[in-house]
């Protein structure tokens, strides 16, 4: 997808954070490994099973039973206000996400 919009305006203020919800898999020298082969300015971050537990909580919506927030493997779109402008559930289609994530960073 960064590919297909690397000429638009939007992706020079966009930054792409991989959150692991793994810790005890997912180090920080794997994800940066794992990061560097899709692109260099990926950012990928970690903490503590209660850290993470707090930030998944965080970014649910408003009124979600707890325990049914965002599920892994969901990519959201945040805006500087850290609100989730959108969000992408797999399996993925490049175009389809492309078109879901312009129109979340217009705003239509």
């Amino acid at each position: 997808m960064l590919r297909r919009i690397a000429r638009a305006d939007a992706v020079k203020t966009t930054q792409v954070l991989f959150v692991s919800l793994d810790p005890k898999r997912d180090t920080p020298e794997k994800l940066r490994r794992y990061l560097a082969a899709f692109d260099a300015h990926f950012v990928g971050a970690t903490a503590s099973r209660e850290t993470l537990a707090r930030l998944v909580e965080d970014l649910s919506p408003p009124g979600a039973p707890s325990g049914e927030g965002r599920k892994a493997g969901n990519l959201l779109l945040i805006g500087p206000d850290v609100i989730v402008r959108g969000e992408f559930l797999p399996p993925y289609d490049v175009l389809r996400l492309t078109e879901g994530f312009m129109k979340a960073r217009i705003g239509r």
